[in-house]
């Protein structure tokens, strides 16, 4: 039997919040989909958030409820940043900025303390990949305004 999360939830946050799930991938819990499908399974006291693709486990990641739950939510809202930022996109801008932001906003309605440990995982990705804004790109998109 499948046992996915229904992508059709609605959820209250801790202020009272409505979350509005709609748009979030499927999540199996009974076997993997191979398709990149987040699969979490338990066993043994802990908790595995997994990833595999095409019959290769791509990502593993073992815990307690709290850290696959933060892994599991992490993957959620990183998906819904990405489509945030393509249907907000700034011309110039690294499209990280959005998404990075984004997506510490949307953590941070379920758990303050998921937010703040993306938003170091953030700030360590760009301590090696820096932000790349183009002002020209910027410009040009300003004057198509005009002309």
């Amino acid at each position: 039997m499948d046992q996915h999360i229904d992508p059709s939830w609605h959820g209250r946050n801790a202020a009272g919040e409505t979350l509005d799930f709609t748009r979030c991938p499927p999540v199996t819990f009974d076997r993997p989909e191979g398709d990149a499908t987040p699969f979490i399974e338990g066993g043994d006291g802990l908790f595995h958030f997994i990833i595999s693709e095409r019959g290769q486990e791509r990502r593993r990641k073992s815990g307690d409820a709290d850290q696959v739950l933060y892994l599991l939510f992490c993957s959620i809202t990183f998906m819904l940043a990405v489509r945030f930022e393509l249907t907000n996109r700034i011309a110039g801008q690294d499209s990280r900025r959005q998404m990075f932001a984004k997506q510490v906003a949307l953590l941070a309605l379920l758990n303050a303390r998921w937010a703040e440990s993306q938003a170091v995982e953030h700030r360590r990705i760009l301590r090696t990949a820096p932000f790349t804004d183009s002002p020209l790109e910027r410009l040009r998109a300003g004057l198509r305004r005009f002309f």
